[in-house]
């Protein structure tokens, strides 16, 4: 299926809200995208595709690395079990052939859509977070949400991974900790005990303030919860965190 594709670049020194100055990003240039994909042709109750990212123009690692984690934490609301396209196009044009199939099978049914967001929500001791979020509908009564983290090290240009973050030995003290979390986090929204639905394999964003651990919905709590990102105090984690990471630490 044909697709059309309508790309509008915002150039300045604002993202999101935060302003970008060299201090913050270590002179890591920063302009905000938009895309948006539709049916070439479709005149109404069309299937649409929007893409909100962020470009990284001195840094195109960095640029492939956030789109491969945007598309996969869209694609995990995909019910094919394919994985992952290698590109918003091809993403949007897998959206609009399953979107085909299902007119097909009945014509009233609404058109499919997602969109997909990329936004820097903190800057701080040389790291810079990524935020990435989706909303996917595939038919059915909800959306489904995902949320993922991106963390960048501002100075190497380089995406952390948890086992950056974390001293030798201590995964299974952090998951832990994690999991205590989960069940407070459970208790605060009125649900029933942990039954087990507990996975430590969100994605870990170091903000300024606390750590968050974001997961897509309906990994640990029912689709209804959207996609939920659990906290945790800097403190409850000094012993496992890496001193560099920690916000006191001495530069």
């Amino acid at each position: 299926m044909a697709w059309l594709a309508l790309l509008v670049v915002t150039v300045g020194g604002a993202v999101a809200g935060y302003r970008l100055g060299q201090p913050a990003l270590d002179g890591l240039d920063v302009v905000t995208q938009t895309k948006r994909f539709a049916p070439d042709g479709c005149r109404q109750s069309c299937p649409t595709v929007r893409v909100e990212t962020l470009h990284f123009a001195a840094a195109p690692h960095l640029q492939a690395q956030l789109r491969q984690r945007l598309l996969a934490t869209a694609g995990r609301s995909s019910s094919d079990g394919a994985g992952p396209p290698p590109d918003y196009a091809r993403y949007a044009n897998r959206l609009f052939a399953a979107d085909a199939a299902a007119r097909r099978a009945d014509p009233t049914a609404p058109p499919y859509h997602a969109v997909l967001r990329a936004r820097l929500v903190d800057t701080h001791d040389g790291l810079a977070v990524v935020e990435l979020d989706t909303d996917v509908y595939l038919g059915g009564a909800h959306d489904i949400a995902g949320r993922a983290f991106l963390v960048i090290d501002t100075r190497t240009r380089a995406v952390l991974t948890l086992a950056d973050l974390l001293r030798p030995g201590r995964r299974a003290a952090f998951e832990q900790r994690l999991h205590t979390r989960y069940r407070q986090w459970r208790d605060e929204k009125g649900m029933a005990p942990d039954t087990g639905q507990f996975t430590p394999d969100g994605t870990v964003a170091l903000l300024a303030g606390d750590v968050a651990v974001a997961y897509p919905a309906g990994e640990i709590a029912p689709v209804r919860f959207g996609a939920p990102v659990l906290h945790i105090d800097y403190d409850r984690l000094r012993d496992i965190l890496k001193p560099r990471f920690l916000p006191d630490a001495d530069e």
